[in-house]
């Protein structure tokens, strides 16, 4: 997963040779700057000097009606140094600071925002320095537009939603039960209400039943039964009850045995955590939040059951930049399905909509998300069987990460005039790339910011 994170302070820029001075300052430090790479290039293939343009010589400007011009707007940067990118932009009243990482990469924002400060400090005059304050904060609207009206990237439909809200011994017990068989042994003892032991293990074997026992999905009870005529005398909770104590006190009422000289059959029951898990999926909706969560995104930004009125949905993030919802079905996801979670996905803004069937997705819902594509403002996706969920689930969140960097890159570097997402896409292509093949248990940072011993330089 990529994070693009902001940082802002009221440091107008007012002239491309402030922000030119503190981008030299910052390319000192290692940073490559983008733009200026590119101009110097230009120079030296014009066989004249590197530095003979400025960054805005071959700049069009847009003007505020959204014409090319000639207005002045300081250019700032799309800056280059692995693992990390940042873009540096003034806009308006305010110097911006862009992050842009892979989620296993360890922020560089503060250090970097520290760096702007000392170039301004050392290269700027100081009557221009005490109308600056650098005092850097997280800057929460993702979408900022120079030119034009503010862009709403959700529609105004309000949603109630719930915390993701779970327990480390649900979320262990949640993956016990991803298995089809598991899944299918669970419900079935909820049916019955109980098993005996014997049963269980003719059906599903030790090997499932005793991981159930020890996260406490399942419990075990000891049943009583009358040698003489069959009848069920009690039902014990513990063995050790029946061994000593009570087991010799208690007398059947028909052959007067001892309780533990009868008949004693072991029993499996759900427990109330069991019983939890398996109500409404839960187990399912803890399962792949705790997928979501590995592949980056913090547990604070899934948010469950988001709903409006009586329109309901499983799980909702707005982490990735987009919008996306997730259906969540421990069955084959049907034409009925797909009705309901179009129109939601449609009417409260999803950029995409994810469908998790631990079966399979119906061949008719597919026709149905095809034909009505046109229709749908969000894109759907599908993943389908319990072996493709954790990969599935990864590789989206990747995905709609990269999508939701790109789309703000694209809006932040409008003043720049020249497109640069080809590149971010190529830069973040190699990142993922080298974090896949390094180990991410070791991953650390030098005094320089750098991946040490594991990534090469920008220009390698």
């Amino acid at each position: 997963m990529f994070i693009a994170e902001g940082q802002q302070t009221a440091a107008e820029i007012r002239e491309q040779k402030e922000i030119d001075a503190i981008i030299s300052h910052l390319e000192s430090l290692g940073h490559h700057p983008v733009l200026r790479t590119m101009v110097r290039a230009a120079s030296t293939a014009a066989s004249v000097m590197a530095n003979a343009l400025s960054v805005d010589a071959m700049i069009a400007h847009r003007t505020a009606m959204g014409r090319w011009g000639t207005e002045s707007v300081p250019l700032g940067d799309l800056l280059l140094k692995d693992p990390h990118a940042h873009l540096i932009q003034p806009i308006g009243a305010h110097l911006h600071c862009w992050e842009i990482r892979h989620h296993l990469i360890p922020s560089d924002a503060a250090a970097f925002c520290r760096r702007i400060e000392e170039g301004a400090k050392a290269t700027l005059d100081g009557r221009r320095l005490r109308g600056m304050t650098f005092n850097w904060r997280a800057v929460k609207e993702r979408h900022v537009r120079r030119y034009g009206p503010p862009v709403r990237f959700y529609r105004g439909d309000k949603l109630d939603s719930k915390p993701a809200d779970y327990t480390d011994a649900e979320s262990r017990a949640a993956r016990l039960l991803v298995p089809t068989q598991t899944r299918n042994f669970a419900p079935s003892l909820a049916q019955l209400g109980k098993a005996r032991s014997i049963d269980a293990a003719a059906q599903v074997g030790e090997s499932l039943t005793r991981p159930l026992l020890d996260e406490r999905l399942v419990r075990k009870e000891y049943l009583v039964i009358c040698k003489q005529d069959s009848h069920t005398i009690a039902c014990i909770q513990e063995r050790s009850e029946l061994d000593v104590g009570g087991g010799e006190r208690f007398r059947c009422t028909v052959c007067g045995r001892a309780f533990r000289d009868e008949l004693i059959q072991e029993i499996l029951a759900l427990t109330e955590l069991g019983k939890r898990l398996l109500t409404g999926s839960r187990w399912m909706t803890i399962w792949v939040t705790e997928l979501l969560i590995s592949a980056g995104i913090g547990k604070d930004s899934v948010a469950w059951n988001p709903a409006a009125g009586e329109d309901e949905l499983d799980i909702m993030t707005d982490a990735l930049g987009p919008r996306v919802f997730f259906e969540l079905k421990d069955r084959e996801f049907g034409l009925g399905d797909a009705y309901p979670f179009a129109f939601r996905v449609s009417r409260y803004g999803g950029t995409f909509g994810v469908v998790v069937s631990t079966d399979r997705v119906a061949e008719e819902a597919k026709k149905f998300f095809q034909e009505q594509r046109p229709n749908i403002p969000g894109r759907i996706e599908f993943i389908e069987g319990e072996d493709a969920v954790e990969s599935g689930v990864r590789a989206l969140v990747d995905q709609f990460s990269r999508s939701g960097v790109i789309q703000l890159f694209a809006e932040l570097a409008e003043p720049l005039a020249i497109n640069l997402v080809p590149l971010l896409r190529l830069w973040m292509d190699k990142q993922a790339s080298l974090v896949a093949t390094s180990d991410s248990t070791s991953l650390t940072l030098d005094a320089s910011g750098a991946l040490a011993g594991s990534m090469p330089s920008c220009g390698e």
